[in-house]
């Protein structure tokens, strides 16, 4: 469509709303099912548990710099779209 303008979405109002107030808990699920991913095969990719995997993604476990590294790792993507 020749009239529609490309809009960078980082340069739209609405996604610095919603990376504002996405946690790193909700960023994990998110990449990982965007993936295609279990958590158990997450797990096993990252060397950790299914239980740390789920304790993370439901925000009972933190995500230090270290993790956020091997799990970005594991999914093949950059530590920083775990913390946006």
């Amino acid at each position: 469509m020749d009239d529609e303008e490309l809009v960078d979405a980082e340069d739209n109002e609405w996604f610095r709303e919603v990376q504002a107030k996405t946690t790193p808990a909700e960023s994990l699920k998110m990449l990982r099912t965007t993936f295609g991913c279990t958590q158990q095969a997450l797990a096993e990719r990252a060397g950790i548990t299914k239980q740390q995997v789920s304790a993370m993604e439901r925000g009972k476990l933190p995500i230090g710099r270290k993790m956020a590294h091997r799990l970005a790792d594991a999914l093949g993507t950059s530590y920083r779209n775990l913390f946006w």
